[in-house]
């Protein structure tokens, strides 16, 4: 049996909100209306987003871009994400969290999805935000090689 990755997100009207920008699960169990499991089988990637609001009025704002690890594989401990997994793509500010959505969304406008993205790519999105330096964009080109990597690889 092949280890699964199991995300737990939550939903509070007004206070917590965790979503998956992308992602495919491969199954979800719904054992609360406030909250959900869904999960991923090994090497998949997907987009966390995490949104929460305390009664002063102070908003955060999270988005991990996350891959689901296979066995014998390291990865770091988040909270809820069992067992945990590998760290692309980490911000926690709303501005770079916004950046980071607007890039999102110019690669689903090529027709691309997020979750085929290079693993590479995120890496280097997270040190130039880091950094403070303007991020690339993902290009068609640049996904073409990829994937067609990728076929050499498999």
């Amino acid at each position: 049996m092949t280890p699964l990755t199991r995300v737990r997100l939550v939903f509070v009207a007004d206070r917590l909100n965790q979503w998956l920008r992308f992602g495919k699960p491969i199954a979800e169990d719904v054992p609360d209306p406030h909250y959900r499991y869904v999960y991923f089988a090994p090497g998949s990637t997907f987009g966390l987003v995490d949104w929460q609001a305390n009664e002063y009025g102070t908003v955060r704002w999270c988005l991990s871009i996350l891959r689901a690890a296979g066995p014998g594989e390291r990865i770091a401990c988040f909270a809820d994400v069992e067992p945990g997994a590998q760290l692309m793509l980490h911000v926690a500010t709303p501005a770079k969290t916004r950046r980071v959505l607007q890039l999102i969304d110019a690669i689903e406008t090529q027709g691309i999805d997020p979750e085929e993205v290079s693993e590479d790519y995120w890496r280097v999105l997270h040190q130039r935000l880091v950094a403070g330096i303007d991020p690339p964009a993902y290009s068609a080109t640049e996904h073409a090689a990829v994937r067609r990597r990728r076929e050499l690889l498999s």
